[in-house]
């Protein structure tokens, strides 16, 4: 499955990989006061649908390579997952910064 995936996203696949790329680059730059980007979270949920929220007890989170791996969520558990991780916090978890956050159920 996962071969095919890679096969028929390739263009997808590839455009993500040079906008991490992109955002890293944009987020090492030495002088602070002169990075465009201080740091960031990028979250990459599974396939998204509508309906109900299962709340924050049923998401899983990892930056890539963790393994965590998922076909679906809703909507509203990514933007609470996001509200709850990355907003509320005085300081993002570590792990998180300046990484791509697979979530899903």
């Amino acid at each position: 499955m996962w071969l095919f995936y890679g096969w028929m996203l390739n263009m997808q696949l590839e455009d993500k990989r040079l906008a991490h790329k992109e955002l890293l680059k944009a987020a090492a730059v030495s002088d602070l006061s002169q990075a465009p980007l201080f740091c960031f979270v990028s979250v990459r949920p599974s396939h998204l649908e509508d309906g109900e929220p299962r709340g924050l007890g049923q998401v899983r989170d990892g930056v890539v390579g963790e393994g965590v791996m998922g076909y679906w969520i809703r909507r509203d558990d990514v933007a609470a997952w996001m509200y709850e991780k990355c907003i509320v916090p005085a300081e993002v978890q570590e792990k998180y910064l300046n990484n791509n956050v697979n979530v899903t159920y």
